[in-house]
């Protein structure tokens, strides 16, 4: 379900031994939820994305007056996409038994929509946005999710975190471009040191003066297409070193560890750009916790146009990723833009976060659910 969702040009498999252990890794869950909610009157159930499309349409049949939300937190494909999966219809149907069925873009909801009237015979209103099936409705909703961002001003740490993990790297060039993510095909890490290449060849007197640094942290490191592209990173990360690097400086130094939320925090301090170049993300928070560390207002945001973040973070530079020249030049305007321009932007950028952050978001996904 993760990569028929993600538009990666990653061919899902379907394997009905698969189906067949989820549905008992659902109905295991369900019956394990429906004894903790025995004595529970009208319980208020929030699940969570692909993990449990079913579970919905098991509790609702046993316990009807329960109170149920399903939040999709990957993006939602179109309804011609979405057909190729077998399982289609029991999917649909295990998700419909839900009350409100959240996504990050209105987008989502409407590729969801246009999904169920193509699979499930079911009635559609247009106006409330609701599904009905089978006497039960289902409200589709968009509730962008966003981080723990408030007015309340951080104390501590202004970099010097960051500082000790820039001197134990040896990077001691006037830039720092940042990079921060999963080591997953989704987030284009291998198009976005294409785009540094690229830089490089166009804008030569930054050599020895720029270094980006790339935090991809371990991710099912256990399945073949994350093997594969783990390789491919760093492979992509060695040859463009090997063609611009010289002894005393790398282009890209490349981390393939986890790093803490407090040193990952430290790093945004000190960035001079922060470069989201996802295939397709339904929001990326990373590009929300770089603005939000941004006290002092300065720093360039770079976010890929697939994300659910670039309809929100109307400051950042919105690139393509799949083209070089889009990234090489944004990150250009990055390190060239006057800093009157980088406050004006990360102004911007962070009160929208705080306007709407994760606390609003989750007030807003329960009330919705307990409000029907």
């Amino acid at each position: 379900l993760c990569p028929l969702c993600l538009n990666t040009h990653t061919r899902p498999i379907f394997r009905e031994e698969d189906w067949i252990e989820y549905k008992k890794i659902n109905q295991k869950f369900a019956e394990v939820l429906l004894a903790e909610i025995k004595n529970v009157e009208k319980p208020i159930i929030i699940i969570n994305e692909y993990y449990f499309t079913l579970l919905p349409q098991i509790i609702k049949k046993t316990r009807p007056d329960a109170q149920i939300g399903i939040f999709w937190h990957t993006p939602w494909p179109s309804a011609e996409a979405f057909s190729i999966c077998p399982q289609r219809k029991e999917v649909l149907a295990g998700m419909l038994g839900a009350d409100v069925i959240g996504f990050n873009t209105p987008q989502f909801c409407n590729n969801f929509i246009n999904t169920i009237s193509k699979n499930i015979e079911s009635l559609i209103d247009f106006d409330k946005f609701s599904i009905t099936r089978d006497g039960q409705v289902s409200y589709i909703r968009s509730f962008p999710i966003s981080i723990a961002f408030t007015d309340t001003k951080k104390t501590g740490d202004s970099g010097e975190l960051g500082r000790k993990i820039l001197n134990r790297l040896k990077i001691k060039t006037k830039y720092l471009g940042l990079g921060v993510d999963r080591m997953d095909y989704a987030k284009g890490i291998p198009e976005r040191f294409k785009g540094i290449e690229h830089f490089f060849e166009n804008h030569p007197e930054y050599k020895e003066q720029f270094t980006f640094l790339q935090i991809a942290a371990p991710d099912r490191s256990e399945i073949k297409k994350y093997i594969e592209y783990k390789e491919t990173v760093i492979n992509e990360a060695e040859r463009i070193n090997k063609k611009f690097g010289t002894n005393e400086w790398q282009p890209i130094v490349l981390e393939t560890v986890q790093y803490s939320h407090p040193d990952i925090n430290s790093l945004y301090k000190l960035a001079n750009i922060c470069v989201v170049t996802s295939l397709h993300d339904s929001m990326n928070l990373v590009s929300k916790e770089y603005a939000a560390e941004r006290s002092d207002e300065l720093g360039v945001l770079i976010l890929s146009q697939f994300t659910g973040a670039s309809h929100e973070l109307k400051g950042a530079l919105i690139v393509n990723p799949y083209s070089t020249k889009e990234i090489s030049d944004a990150m250009h305007k990055g390190l060239t833009m006057l800093p009157v321009e980088q406050k004006k932007r990360m102004k911007t950028m962070r009160n929208s976060i705080k306007n709407y952050n994760i606390y609003r978001w989750a007030a807003e996904l329960l009330k919705a659910i307990v409000e029907l």
